[in-house]
């Protein structure tokens, strides 16, 4: 557990992106709340928002450094494993960012299309309205890898193989830089479970509940994919300062 505290300045990522940006964020969103609930329901939580326009923004970041990566293990690293495991982020990272922002429609406000009006129970264009298939299965996926290997990989495992350019887990493994962010989405996913039994409604529209403080009755579906998009800049980013030194 140490490990964490282990050459704090030597990380391959700058600490003002894995350890200060997702921090000031969490404070950010409970004094907004606290200082102004009006203007915190207008700039953080609405589909214009600092949230929503933030995680489309930090995923498309999140796919240019894919691109990168792909084009450095094709050229360098030629290791089919992490090739194919960067691809399926990368593909992954495609479908949350457009699906995030219904594909432009959330922008430009154009009309939906009959194929989704017929499927889609908010009328929208996108798929994650559609079925469970397309939005909680795959984000549970992508949570747990995000909580559980975000926290365990930087606390408990410690990698002592030397020949790194061949040992897999170096790359593919979540650093110290994952954890912060990994922690900050734990609490929210904590604290959305909470909701569900302590609390009536829906959190951030008309939830009532007389155990949670209302400073913590937040819409934390949103913040959560914010903190998973997050999670994937800084792990990707990671990466790929890794491949460079290589």
């Amino acid at each position: 557990m140490l490990n964490f505290f282990e050459n704090f300045h030597k990380k391959e990522v700058h600490y003002t992106i894995w350890l200060l940006f997702p921090i000031i964020i969490f404070f950010s969103i409970f004094i907004a709340k606290f200082l102004d609930h009006e203007f915190f329901q207008d700039f953080f939580l609405t589909e214009k928002g600092f949230i929503e326009n933030g995680t489309f923004v930090i995923l498309f970041s999140s796919i240019i450094v894919s691109v990168f990566i792909l084009k450095i293990i094709k050229n360098k690293l030629q290791n089919k494993i992490i090739y194919i495991w960067i691809l399926v982020f990368l593909f992954g990272m495609i479908y949350f960012a457009g699906e995030e922002i219904s594909w432009g429609q959330q922008w430009y406000n154009w009309n939906t299309i009959s194929l989704f009006k017929s499927f889609n129970d908010q009328y929208e264009t996108n798929f994650h309205n559609i079925s469970g298939w397309f939005d909680q299965k795959p984000r549970f996926l992508l949570l747990f890898f995000v909580i559980v290997g975000g926290i365990y990989f930087p606390l408990f495992y410690k990698n002592k193989k030397l020949n790194r350019k061949n040992n897999i887990s170096f790359f593919l493994f979540p650093t110290t830089c994952c954890l912060p962010t990994s922690l900050i989405c734990l609490f929210f996913y904590l604290l959305d479970n909470l909701y569900k039994k302590l609390c009536h409604g829906t959190p951030g529209v008309d939830i009532t509940c007389d155990y949670i403080p209302d400073l913590f009755r937040l819409r934390t579906s949103e913040i959560i994919e914010f903190y998973i998009a997050v999670f994937l800049f800084i792990y990707l980013l990671s990466i790929y300062i890794r491949l460079k030194k290589q």
